[in-house]
């Protein structure tokens, strides 16, 4: 647990976690914030869904809670500073300076377009391109209340 950091210490934490690695900023009186590691209270960790049709799905287990969530990311692409959070989660940072305690959890989201088919061990398209696996990319998803 991190106590009585900046807003951007708080964030830069966030950017700098992975999957299974939810995390939760809470405001203290003083205007820091804490972070705390969550276990499982805001996304159990499946990967979401996605389709050309339909986008994001997030009705998979506690996902479809979520306030706010980003785009999806390529699997190359990553988080580094406070500025990311900021700029793709900007409706969770303004819950965090109104007080609210908001919890972030990275997501896997897979490509629920593609097929597994069992004779050649691979996904396929509709096409018949063949994909080692169906990994689309990540997400990352934020819960508060109000």
């Amino acid at each position: 647990m991190s106590m009585g950091l900046t807003l951007d210490g708080a964030l830069l934490e966030v950017a700098g976690r992975s999957f299974d690695e939810d995390v939760t900023i809470s405001p203290r009186r003083d205007s820091t914030y804490d972070v705390s590691d969550d276990f499982g209270t805001a996304y159990a960790g499946d990967p979401l869904g996605w389709t050309y049709a339909g986008g994001l799905d997030l009705e998979w287990g506690n996902a479809g809670h979520a306030r706010e969530w980003t785009r999806v990311f390529e699997p190359f692409e990553y988080w580094d500073n406070a500025g990311h959070v900021r700029y793709n989660l900007p409706e969770a940072v303004e819950a965090l300076e109104r007080g609210r305690t908001v919890t972030f959890a990275y997501a896997v989201v897979t490509n629920s377009d593609l097929v597994w088919w069992e004779e050649q061990q691979t996904y396929v398209d509709d096409d018949g391109y063949r994909y080692d696996d169906n990994i689309m990319g990540w997400c990352v998803l934020a819960y508060w209340e109000d």
